[in-house]
């Protein structure tokens, strides 16, 4: 009997694959390959053609126009319009997050992407998708100063998407910039307070106010608030932290009105609410409270609770408040956590560097001179600081090196050293002549009599013949 050949899916594959045959005359087919591969698999798989889109983005090497080329090009022609509108998006959208941030600041990349995104809203596009066009052309407008325009583009919108971190706290801060504070803010937290952490804090602190069109009820806002907390992956990040996200209502709205969510959070672990409880009862005057919650985020790893809980412990020791072994014993206690917020602002700093950052590192150094070169902390507490200073003074900081010409060249002192402070005079002089602290210390250890002021010029010139330290040339 003869034998039949039955068709194979591998032959029927290999038919619908025929054209990896002509991809030698085609320049643009080895870049499909994998592409033409999935439509041969499913030739409506327009998520397929999303993903190639993403990788024609500038930041691969593609573009704009590369994108919306492929959008129209004959192997899109399997899609209808509304799926091709689909992947003008996703290219707008792409190229949008790349250009984010650096280059929106060029206020003709930002008419480009409005242009863009307008032209998108005269196309039929799924409703959802639409809204998603209305939300990032409501960032556009924002970061254009037209507050009105981005707040009319949130109303459409608000109920119609899911918005990830970083959108609630965009949407957050065009609200309260804002003049008539819609109630699509409240849209937006209600369908996203489900979804996550941010969108759970802000569905709460709506609930605490009653703001944008939400009912006021205290005692479910306190749900929400524990909600977000343990929705999020790590309450001592401050940059992960919901309540963090919040941020932009505390620049509009008196501190009251967030001290219920700040205090909730706090109880919670929320290292960013714990902070701004220190901060709201600092600057009420409630050193205590301050300190308390200060220390609650300084043990949550907060490198500036760190600092606030050093310089706010040794108060008390300046003002005279607390004396003898007490204050050795907070003086102490503050210069641990000053050593912990060195430690732990470096890291962070070397991990992202930021002017912040930096700023609040120069803060902390600065306090270990303050330390020393003062009288009222205890000689202990002096004493212990002095590496740390001898560090920063090599390093070049002029600070230091004024802080150790003080410490050296005190009289009174069990440690004074003439010639070491003469050494860290100069070494200041040459770094910083005009430097407004610098006199000071150089008429303590100069003196005004005759022999003083000789012995100063002689340890002059044998420090200069040593070499000064803390300089670019002894430092290499």
């Amino acid at each position: 009997m003869p034998i039949t050949a039955q068709p194979s899916a591998a032959g029927a594959a290999g038919r619908r694959l025929a054209w990896r045959r002509q991809q030698s005359n085609d320049g643009h087919a080895a870049l499909e390959y994998w592409l033409r591969v999935a439509f041969a698999m499913d030739p409506l798989a327009v998520e397929v053609a999303c993903t190639y889109i993403s990788f024609r983005m500038p930041r691969w090497g593609g573009s704009w126009e590369e994108m919306l080329a492929f959008v129209d090009s004959p192997l899109c022609e399997r899609f209808d319009e509304n799926d091709r509108n689909v992947l003008r998006f996703f290219a707008w959208f792409d190229e949008l997050e790349v250009d984010d941030s650096s280059q929106l600041e060029d206020p003709r990349v930002l008419k480009h992407h409005l242009r863009l995104g307008k032209q998108l809203l005269q196309r039929p596009l799924p409703q959802n998708l639409r809204g998603r066009v209305h939300k990032y052309l409501a960032y556009l407008e924002a970061r254009n100063d037209r507050i009105d325009a981005a707040c009319a583009h949130y109303v459409i919108s608000a109920p119609l998407n899911h918005y990830q971190d970083w959108e609630i706290i965009r949407s957050v801060s065009t609200w309260c910039a804002s003049g008539d504070k819609g109630i699509w803010l409240g849209q937006i937290a209600e369908v996203n307070r489900l979804e996550h952490a941010h969108g759970a804090a802000l569905y709460g602190l709506l609930c605490q106010t009653g703001w944008a069109g939400v009912a006021r009820n205290p005692e479910v806002a306190e749900g929400w608030f524990e909600r977000a907390v343990k929705m999020t992956a790590d309450p001592t990040d401050v940059a992960l932290s919901p309540i963090n996200a919040m941020a932009s209502f505390a620049d509009h709205f008196e501190s009251e009105a967030l001290l219920p969510m700040w205090l909730k959070a706090a109880g919670h672990g929320d290292a960013s609410a714990q902070f701004c409880c220190g901060n709201y009862f600092e600057l009420g005057t409630d050193r205590p409270q301050a300190l308390k919650y200060f220390r609650l985020a300084a043990d949550n790893n907060h490198e500036v609770a760190m600092y606030n809980v050093a310089s706010l412990s040794l108060i008390p020791v300046r003002d005279g408040e607390i004396t003898g072994a007490q204050a050795q014993t907070v003086a102490t206690q503050a210069l641990d956590y000053l050593d912990r917020a060195l430690a732990r602002t470096e890291q962070v700093l070397e991990s992202s560097y930021s002017e912040f950052t930096e700023g609040q590192l120069d803060a902390v150094k600065d306090l270990y001179g303050s330390v020393l070169h003062s009288d009222w902390p205890p000689l202990s507490a002096r004493r212990r600081v002095v590496p740390q200073l001898l560090k920063f003074a090599h390093e070049g900081r002029i600070n230091a090196m004024i802080s150790l010409a003080w410490w050296y060249g005190d009289k009174n002192l069990p440690d004074y050293q003439h010639l070491e402070a003469v050494r860290w005079i100069e070494a200041a002089r040459h770094t910083d002549p005009d430097n407004e602290y610098l006199e000071g210390a150089r008429a303590l250890v100069e003196g005004d009599s005759f022999w003083s002021r000789l012995k100063f010029g002689f340890a002059q010139r044998k420090a200069k013949r040593e070499g000064l330290p803390g300089q670019a040339d002894t430092m290499l």
